[in-house]
């Protein structure tokens, strides 16, 4: 770190309060100072050798000046450290070239630096004031020519033209200072600038830390949140698997399924009272089938709510609208059971779901709590629907129980008449062999009878008719015979065929007794 810049940062101290431009004036000012000593005390070790004293006043001078300075620090006014010290160059430098030469001093044109000076620490007014000043020093020193008064002026051994050497070379460094501090004051005020704008930065990071910060905290939350809502959510899941694999669901028994779900139901919402209500669409109300109170199940409790006295209740669930009533005595659609209802069993929530079986309102699932208000969230609503849905399976699981009884029933019934109808088919199968026999018997009867009467046909045709015709045929010859002797033959062959005839009934007569085929055969014999 430069010299220069310890004192600053010492000056630093008593000038915290300053503000930037302030500052950067009042460090150029102690800059040049410090330049000024250091010169005069280099250059008084040079004359020290020399035993040239004008190094010594120059010394004095700025230590006068430094004095000044220093004193004026505790002022409250800083603007009075600068013009002290352009005052102070100024009359130095007028005095000098009043002591050595007037306008023909080599000192002559540095008075054109006091406006200069004035600019880099006050500003444009003043270096129009002290040029103004510098005009008119410079047109009385050519008015008014004083000759030397004190020292004769020598180039190169006066102490006069030693100090303004030594002035000037001040003034010079101060300059080429003042421009490298002026380079360092950009460089400062880029490096406040980007200061600012890491500030700015910062700020801005700080202000995103807090914001991410509360992003987390609200992230954090709503994790919290969303785990409380998962967790509950996998408890819901279990219950809800548990009461579909319960016993009176798959053996499909209402009354045991409705004690099981709404026992569970009330568990895991933690509430104090379940019931399940069945719709009566032709008497327009609603049915208790089931009912939990407080540890208690009763089934068949018989209380029923007509749509005429609770308009409001009905016009919600008919349209299959979901209740969820927080405040159960505020709510439009359960306030009117606040009298009737609510008050007298200190209920004050109410949750309730209708349940749907093929596309139609069968019923509502009701969930209440005693004592206090009960905050319903979404997922005890969501999970109070999967319990109407295990309402309507066990239904429909106690309805296909008692159809596929009834199928058993059928099935043993139909069974049942397949052994009879097999025993009745066995027997019609006798009874059908035993008519085939019986048929064929009669049908073998009925052929021999065929042949009997057929030779019995032939018998009569020709065994019988043909004596009985002859016999006729002699009858009625006898009558137109006139004759004696050929009625005597015609007698001997009628009698003799009368015989014939009778000997043939008789033999008929025998076969028929004796149960022998009537045949030409038998005839014969």
């Amino acid at each position: 770190m430069l010299p220069t810049e310890v004192f600053a940062s010492f000056l630093s101290k008593r000038i915290g309060e300053l503000s930037a431009e302030s500052y950067r004036r009042a460090s150029l000012l102690a800059t040049a100072l410090l330049l000024a000593i250091l010169f005069s005390v280099v250059y008084i070790g040079i004359t020290f050798i020399t035993g040239f004293l004008a190094a010594r006043y120059t010394m004095m001078a700025s230590l006068i000046v430094l004095g000044y300075f220093l004193w004026i620090l505790n002022a409250k006014n800083w603007k009075l450290i600068a013009h002290g010290y352009v005052l102070i160059a100024f009359s130095l430098t007028t005095l000098l070239i009043y002591f050595s030469g007037s306008a023909f001093f080599a000192m002559l044109p540095w008075l054109g630096l006091t406006p200069l000076l004035s600019l880099l620490i006050l500003d444009h007014k003043w270096q129009r004031v002290w040029t103004v000043f510098s005009i008119l020093c410079v047109a009385a020193f050519f008015y008014w020519p004083i000759p030397v008064t004190i020292w004769t002026y020598t180039a190169g051994s006066s102490a006069f033209y030693q100090a303004s050497l030594i002035i000037g070379f001040i003034l010079l460094v101060y300059w080429i200072s003042n421009a490298f501090k002026t380079q360092q004051y950009q460089s400062l005020e880029k490096s406040e600038l980007q200061n600012e704008e890491l500030r700015a930065a910062e700020e801005e990071l700080r202000q995103s830390m807090e914001e991410l910060s509360a992003t987390q905290d609200a992230l954090s939350e709503q994790n919290a949140i969303i785990d409380k809502q998962r967790k509950k959510n996998e408890h819901f899941l279990n219950v809800l698997i548990n009461l579909a694999m319960c016993r009176g669901i798959l053996e499909g028994n209402k009354a045991m399924s409705y004690v099981e779900i709404l026992s569970v139901t009330a568990k895991a919402l933690a509430t104090s009272r379940v019931s399940i209500w069945h719709y009566h669409e032709n008497q327009n109300c609603i049915e208790c089938i089931a009912q939990y109170n407080n540890g208690n199940v009763e089934l068949q409790p018989s209380i029923k709510l007509y749509q005429a006295d609770y308009a409001p209740y009905f016009e919600a669930i008919l349209e299959e609208k979901v209740i969820v009533a927080h405040d159960a005595r505020m709510h439009p659609a359960t306030s009117i059971f606040t009298k009737s209802y609510l008050k007298p069993l200190d209920i004050y929530s109410l949750l309730d779901v209708p349940y749907i079986e093929n596309g139609r309102f069968q019923g509502v699932i009701c969930c209440e709590q005693q004592g206090e208000m009960k905050m319903w969230d979404q997922e005890d609503v969501v999970f109070v629907k999967s319990v109407a849905d295990l309402v309507c399976m066990a239904i429909n699981s106690a309805q296909r129980k008692v159809a596929e009884q009834e199928i058993i029933e059928q099935r043993e019934q139909i069974l049942e008449q397949n052994q009879q109808l097999t025993r009745y088919a066995n027997e019609i199968k006798g009874i059908n062999e035993s008519l085939e026999n019986r048929v064929q018997e009669r049908t073998a009867a009925l052929n021999e009878q065929n042949i009997r009467l057929t030779e019995y046909a032939f018998v009569n045709a020709h065994l019988l008719r043909g004596p009985l015709s002859r016999i006729l045929g002699l009858v009625e010859l006898i009558r137109m015979t006139k004759q004696l002797d050929e009625l005597m033959t015609y007698i001997e062959l009628l009698d003799q065929s009368t015989k014939e005839l009778d000997k043939v009934v008789h033999k008929i007569t025998d076969i028929l007794h004796e149960g022998r085929t009537l045949d030409r055969g038998t005839l014969s014999e």
